[in-house]
Formats: C-alpha cells, sequence, structure tokens
C-alpha cells in the first residue's frame, strides 16, 4: 500500500501525545546546542524531530495539489530558511564582530544551499525530505522503508567527521520521517494501550544509549537505528501518559511553538551566552535558566507575533497569516 492510498486523516484532529514528542524533541534540540549534554541522547534527538515531523504531514504530501505543495510547503519552508540563515549571521557575527568582514559574509550567506548553518539546517533539510517524499507517496511504502534503511545503513557506515554533509544527514533521518508519515493512525493505539510503560521503554533506551556510545566500530549502526526507535517509543508512551498533567500541558504548548523556538533560539542563546559569560556567571543551572529563558520566551514571543505582521517573519508573504498559529512548519 501507498501512502496515496491510506484513508485521509481529519485535519482538525490533534493528538496531545504527538505535541509532547514535538515539544520533547525541541528541549532536546534547545539543551543541546546551550550544553551538549550526554552524546547518547544523541539517538533520539534528531531522529524524534523528523519522526514528529512526519506525523503532521500525512495530509499536505498525500492530498495537497502539486502547484501549492511546491509553493506554499516547499516555497514557505524555503523562505523560512534563508530569512533565518541571514538573520542568524546577521545577528551572530557580523554585527557582532563590527561589519569587520562583510565580504566574507557575504560568501558565506550565498553558501547556504549546500553549506547550511548548522543551527538550521533542519528546517532545509525538512524541505527536502517534503519534496523526497511527496515524489514516492505513490510507490509502495515498504519499498521505500527498506530502500531509506539501506541508505541509512550505508550513510551510517560512510560517517567519518562530527559533522557529516548535508545529504548524509539527510540520508540518515528520512527513515524516520517516512514512517512518520504512515504510522499515527497505529501509533496512537498502541501508546493508548501501553502507555503505563513508558519508564521500562526510557530505561531501556538509555541503558542501551549509553553503551553503544560507548563503542567505537562502524558495524553500530544497525543498533543505533534500532536503539533510536526505542527512543522514540519511550517519547511517545511519556507523552500519552503525561497528557493529563500540568507537565503534559506545558509541553503541549511548547510542541505547539516548535517553529518559534527552532528558528530563534541560536539567536537569543548567543546574546545569553554573552551576558552570563560578562557577568562570569558559569554554574551548571545556569545552562538551566538558558534552557527555559528559550522555549518559553521564544513560545510565547513567536505565539504573540503571529497574529501581528511581524507574523511574517515565520510565513512566507504569500501566504495567508493565521489568526491562531499552530507554530509548526510543516501541516498539521
Amino acid at each position: 500500500m501507498s501512502l496515496a492510498q491510506l484513508p485521509p486523516r481529519e485535519k482538525a484532529a490533534r493528538l496531545d501525545w504527538a505535541d509532547i514528542a514535538k515539544g520533547v524533541s525541541i528541549i532536546l534540540l534547545v539543551f543541546w546546542h546551550t550544553n551538549q549534554f550526554h552524546p547518547a541522547l544523541g539517538f533520539l534527538r534528531m531522529p524524534l524531530f523528523f519522526f514528529v515531523s512526519g506525523l503532521f504531514a500525512f495530509q499536505v504530501i498525500s492530498r495537497a495539489e502539486s502547484g501549492d505543495f511546491l509553493k506554499n510547503k516547499i516555497g514557505g519552508m524555503i523562505y523560512l530558511y534563508v530569512l533565518w540563515a541571514l538573520l542568524l549571521i546577521l545577528l551572530t557575527r557580523t554585527i557582532p564582530n563590527g561589519f569587520e568582514n562583510p565580504v566574507g559574509d557575504i560568501k558565506r550567506w550565498m553558501q547556504i544551499f549546500w553549506y547550511p548553518p548548522l543551527t538550521l539546517w533542519f528546517i532545509y533539510g525538512l524541505a527536502i525530505s517534503f519534496l523526497i517524499a511527496r515524489l514516492l507517496f505513490r510507490a509502495p511504502f515498504w519499498i521505500v522503508f527498506a530502500a531509506s534503511v539501506l541508505v541509512y545503513l550505508y550513510c551510517g557506515l560512510q560517517l567519518d567527521e562530527d559533522v557529516p554533509p548535508l545529504p548524509q544527514r539527510i540520508g540518515m533521518l528520512f527513515p524516520f520521517f517516512w514512517m512518520g508519515l504512515y504510522v499515527l493512525p497505529l501509533a496512537d493505539r498502541l501508546v493508548a494501550r501501553y502507555h503505563r510503560y513508558w519508564p521500562l521503554v526510557i530505561a531501556l533506551y538509555l541503558v542501551a544509549a549509553s553503551l553503544e556510545y560507548s563503542k567505537d566500530y562502524p558495524g553500530d549502526v544497525v543498533t543505533g537505528f534500532v536503539i533510536s526507535w526505542i527512543g522514540i517509543a519511550g517519547v511517545a508512551l511519556f507523552g500519552k501518559w503525561v497528557a493529563d498533567m500540568a507537565l503534559g500541558r506545558f509541553l503541549v504548548y511548547v510542541g505547539s511553538a516548535t517553529l518559534y523556538i527552532y528558528l530563534m533560539h541560536r539567536i537569543v542563546l548567543f546574546y545569553l551566552d554573552e551576558l552570563t559569560a560578562a557577568l562570569g556567571w558559569n554554574a551548571p543551572f545556569v545552562d538551566v535558566v538558558k534552557v527555559a529563558i528559550i522555549v518559553v520566551g521564544c513560545a510565547a514571543l513567536g505565539k504573540w507575533a503571529h497574529r501581528t505582521q511581524l507574523g511574517r517573519v515565520f510565513t512566507a508573504p504569500w501566504l495567508r497569516l493565521r489568526g491562531r498559529a499552530t507554530g509548526t512548519p510543516q501541516a498539521a
């Protein structure tokens, strides 16, 4: 069965556990850029991000008209990527350095499509993933998934640097995005039935990821793939379990604002780092405070701005500003 043959999903329906998973993923990302906590969580951080993006992307990939898809979805994400890449370079490199090397920064701007800024490559990679999925959505789902796993394994075996090229990163994340497109109805039933077991699944992930990270040979790419899925399952189960609690409601709020947090977080973090360094604040809890400020502040600022004309920094000029934004770069 292909994605095109699956029944339509109710666009208005939202699942708290999925929004919570999005909230967890963006918090992990901000924590990583702030503190670079234990690298073993790398098995979860970006695979979870791509998986939850796929959960919310089915409708637009399988049902949108081709022209609307290219202009509104792909074009909208490319617009955001270019705009915020320029803002990131301007506000964290050009202005702080007193415009000492504007030519170098212009060259950097011209390279963003083949050498994306590390903290913004996700939205560019996501646009490419949307496009690939659209081209393949009439193909048998499991054949595409199997092929994407083979690409994942190949890319994983070729890893020889801390920051792999963009195609390699997309190759290692596309299987999670593709599965997210397909699995939402099944995942909703499974998390409803088994959510009480989330501590066991999370514990299994943490133990397995820590042990796997301590190894250093390429054959472990298969094990790493499995570990990533264990972590994703654990977060999904946790999201269902916590959905009716105050923490769950907070994570839903954060999950509905991932776009704003993602686009703004590195700029805000740059100036928070400058401030804390000037004040000599370097205690561990300071990083926790930074993460809290970034997550809550960027979510609130983005949601407010999207109700005004400032929302143009989060929405392409050819798209209508929504009265109540979902805060996601993908179809919700």
